[in-house]
């Protein structure tokens, strides 16, 4: 019968939001054009949807690309001219989103040192 369900990596369709949930405290707002992905504190802070909210719109906190021109997320568009705009349209609409979520009523289990390790060599995380 097959699978059910649609494409994922090739984004959203035009005008769909999805809010994404990465690995080590990030999280992302993709659309059919852009990828606004924040780092912040721990996802379970009590304030982190102020953080989010209070954060600079710059690195290191957020970084911005165009997954149509870039789709392999290479190139920061944070920090350049014009980006502003699309940066506080992304980031209300990542609060807006990050709002509705209940937490987890229990935590996720640890990451062992394999998964971090392959974490690291993908670029995923850095100490």
């Amino acid at each position: 019968e097959g699978l059910r369900g649609r494409d994922l990596l090739s984004g959203p369709q035009e005008g769909i939001a999805v809010l994404q949930e990465g690995v080590l405290d990030m999280i992302s707002l993709r659309t059919s054009e852009h990828r606004l992905l924040f780092r912040g504190p721990p996802l379970s802070y009590p304030d982190f949807r102020k953080a989010l909210e209070t954060a600079p719109l710059e690195s290191p906190w957020f970084e911005l690309y165009d997954v149509r021109k870039d789709p392999g997320e290479q190139q920061d568009l944070t920090g350049q001219p014009g980006a502003q705009e699309t940066l506080t349209r992304l980031r209300d609409q990542l609060v807006a989103r990050w709002s509705t979520l209940e937490p987890a009523s229990t935590p996720g289990p640890p990451a062992n040192n394999e998964a971090l390790e392959v974490l690291r060599a993908r670029g995923y995380w850095t100490p």
